[in-house]
């Protein structure tokens, strides 16, 4: 519901011409704007132990979801919502090692042209 909720909103701002950044903070460096068009495009993968539940993302705003065949089948309610937590855990600590990744080589490419 979170990410509808806030996939929604950003389709409104763009309808209406706003842009992703607040006003009172726009990009104001190279590497700044090198950040908000990279990360948009920063892909994560994760899944559940056996990869019966894998989910990749882009950006954090697009999301895909797959669910192997038979999993709701062999699994009751409490055991697949484990199985979709330990894959979005998963997502998360990869989206993040990805995200350090960025920042890290952003870092050393404008550590002496930005201060």
């Amino acid at each position: 519901m979170g990410t509808a909720y806030q996939k929604a909103r950003r389709e409104v701002m763009q309808a209406h011409g706003f842009e992703r950044y607040s006003a009172a903070r726009p990009p104001y460096t190279a590497r700044h704007r090198e950040y908000l068009r990279r990360g948009a495009e920063l892909t994560a993968r994760g899944g559940s132990a056996k990869d019966e539940v894998r989910v990749k993302t882009v950006g954090l705003i697009d999301f895909e979801v797959r669910i192997a065949a038979d999993v709701l089948d062999r699994h009751d309610e409490r055991e697949f919502m484990l199985l979709a937590n330990s894959a979005m855990n998963d997502l998360q600590a990869t989206y993040k090692q990805v995200l350090a990744n960025l920042l890290h080589e952003l870092s050393l490419k404008y550590q002496d042209k930005e201060r």
